[in-house]
């Protein structure tokens, strides 16, 4: 790999993550999954079940915000591969 095209594919990776609504995602997702694990943990420990029923709440939530994620990761991917083979 030549350094011109390590540094076009650095450009475009560095261009998908400053993506606005990534970001959103990341930030949104990463504190649920967080209080989805803990809840799940101390769940466990305490032997409480309002901890569980947070559990259930925010497992699929964490979920969904992870795999819009990936999804939205993955367009933004495949749009700059076509742009760049297209400008090639």
């Amino acid at each position: 790999m030549s350094n011109d095209s390590f540094n076009k594919n650095l450009t475009s990776k560095q261009k998908i993550r400053s993506d606005k609504w990534l970001q959103r995602l990341m930030k949104a997702g990463i504190p649920l999954a967080i209080v989805s694990v803990a809840s799940l943990w101390l769940g466990h420990l305490l032997a409480n079940p309002a901890f569980g029923k947070l559990f259930i709440v925010t497992l699929p939530l964490a979920l969904l915000v992870g795999f819009t994620y990936n999804i939205r990761y993955v367009m933004l991917a495949v749009r700059e591969q076509r742009k760049a083979a297209s400008n090639e």
